[in-house]
């Protein structure tokens, strides 16, 4: 029996602790992606910077981690709205939720919604309260007289486009939306992209200006994806249609302003050194011709490839191409990478465990990490054949762009990173006022006719309103959201209690015996 009740009382006293314990740890599983704050500030009712002051949570016990409470903030300074020296903010309890995550005194922006007369912010709309003012006052100044380096997609309001120099310094402005897919055209003038469902733009590197636009017919592109731009001003362009409800994928060229269907059941469209290449449903791979659009079988299948593409990354000479497939339906899922090369029309294969991403390190080497089965990294060459361990570069699961120096750029929050020629690890490059969500290299061809960006965004909000706080201690602190609520430690007491009293009780006669 005595081990029957130590069973009982480890049993129980973790039971208890676990109540007390639980209430007192932060919470996680909200899953949301941050605006950007140019973005955020266009789309909320109201945004402020302000300090935490007071949490309510209310006198009856909160069951229900979406339930709403009360945050209380002392306001430095209103963005947008109607918000006086003291604000009111509804949110979920907890932050498992998506509820506000803040210490009370602790100062952050916040971007609202209004519903019924009432303010409410949540976790993915909390920003940083300096990045979320420079917002309210405006895009930053160009800097004159030096060439752009990259342009940038990002959501900043009427802006959708920033022209960056080598030095990380933005030097103009393109009119939004942003487009979320660019690519660069032959003729070294000209990039297109799309920012919806079946409109292409076409801008000059000269001064960033729409030059061009081609809307496709909806019945044949519902929406497009893998744009790749092999005329000049994008005539022809060829991408991938799209048509979810049937789950059909269509190679099309657009040429003239005709849209014409090359091959059905194809998955992706890739612009490489050799030309444009596609793969299909079935797992073949073909290059397109962009002036007749004839597809020319460059690998017979691989194997069925259809809705498992989790990314591709083409080699830095563009001669090879790497794809991860993931069998999704599979338990455990059922991954594999595989190499084209291009040129010499063979590839290799190997399989893995979980979904990976394979990253070029140069022309030979790939690095390829199997978090599934692995705490580091693997290097392999261009067949597949192991040949180092190795993490992987920080840009693992992001675009980067490589100029023609070997200098990479990648995204890195509100900003880029590079890795300069020769270098090990990235340096910050330059910050932008909005999340970089593509990117096309300028030619270098093209940076000596920079004119300058003649679109002049105005400001999103009309200026930023300061306000006169309250004065420091006014709300008295009190528990804030990762404190463990007093029912909670009282029902944890309870248990512990009970547990004292079943160890020290005398046993009976029956329990004595071991029956």
């Amino acid at each position: 029996m005595a081990v029957r009740k130590l069973n009982a009382l480890v049993l129980v006293v973790f039971l208890a602790l676990g109540l007390v314990i639980q209430g007192a740890l932060p919470a996680h599983g909200c899953s949301c992606m941050m605006p950007d704050p140019f973005g955020g500030l266009a789309e909320a009712d109201g945004a402020f910077v302000g300090t935490l002051a007071e949490v309510d949570r209310g006198v009856a016990p909160i069951t229900n981690s979406g339930e709403m409470i009360d945050f209380r903030f002392e306001v430095e300074a209103t963005l947008k709205g109607d918000i006086g020296d003291v604000v009111v903010v509804k949110s979920a309890s907890d932050g498992a939720a998506c509820g506000i995550e803040l210490p009370v005194g602790e100062r952050a922006g916040f971007l609202l919604t209004q519903d019924g007369g009432e303010w409410q912010g949540n976790l993915c709309w909390t920003l940083d309260a300096d990045v979320l003012l420079a917002a309210a006052n405006g895009l930053p100044e160009p800097v004159q007289g030096t060439p752009p380096h990259l342009i940038v997609s990002a959501d900043m309001g009427e802006a959708g486009l920033i022209a960056v120099d080598r030095q990380g310094q933005i030097v103009g402005y393109g009119e939004g939306p942003p487009p979320w897919m660019v690519s660069a055209c032959p003729d070294n003038e000209t990039f297109i992209g799309t920012s919806t469902d079946t409109t292409v733009q076409v801008w000059s590197y000269t001064n960033l200006a729409v030059v061009g636009e081609y809307q496709l017919d909806a019945q044949d592109a519902p929406w497009i994806s893998n744009l790749v731009c092999v005329g000049p001003g994008g005539n022809p362009f060829l991408a991938i249609s799209v048509l979810s409800g049937v789950e059909k994928s269509s190679l099309i060229r657009v040429a003239d302003g005709i849209t014409e269907v090359l091959a059905e059941d194809i998955e992706t469209l890739i612009d490489t050194a050799l030309g444009p290449v596609a793969i299909g449903s079935d797992g073949t791979l073909f290059g397109v011709d962009p002036e007749t659009g004839s597809l020319d079988e460059l690998v017979a299948s691989v194997g069925d490839l259809k809705g498992q593409i989790a990314s591709t990354a083409l080699s830095p000479d563009g001669s090879h191409l790497a794809l991860s497939a993931v069998n999704w339906n599979a338990t455990p899922l059922a991954a594999r990478v595989i190499v084209f090369d291009i040129a010499s029309r063979v590839y290799a294969e190997t399989e893995f465990t979980c979904d990976v991403y394979p990253v070029w390190l140069d022309d030979e080497q790939i690095s390829i990490w199997d978090t599934c089965s692995s705490s580091v990294g693997s290097i392999y060459n261009t067949e597949l054949e192991l040949i180092g361990q190795d993490r992987g570069p920080d840009y693992a699961s992001a675009w980067k762009i490589t100029d023609e120096s070997g200098a990479v750029f990648y995204p890195d929050q509100l900003g880029i990173t590079v890795i300069e020629p020769g270098a090990e690890t990235g340096t910050a490059f330059g910050q932008l006022p909005g999340f970089p969500s593509a990117a096309v290299l300028v030619p270098e061809e093209a940076r000596a006719f920079w004119e300058g960006s003649d679109f002049v965004p105005s400001p999103i909000v009309e200026g930023v309103t300061p306000v006169e706080a309250p004065p420091p201690g006014e709300f008295p602190p009190i528990p804030t959201t990762t404190d463990s609520p007093i029912w909670l430690i009282v029902v944890g007491a309870v248990m512990v209690g009970g547990v004292l009293w079943l160890l020290v009780r005398k046993p009976s006669a029956d329990e004595s015996t071991g029956s």
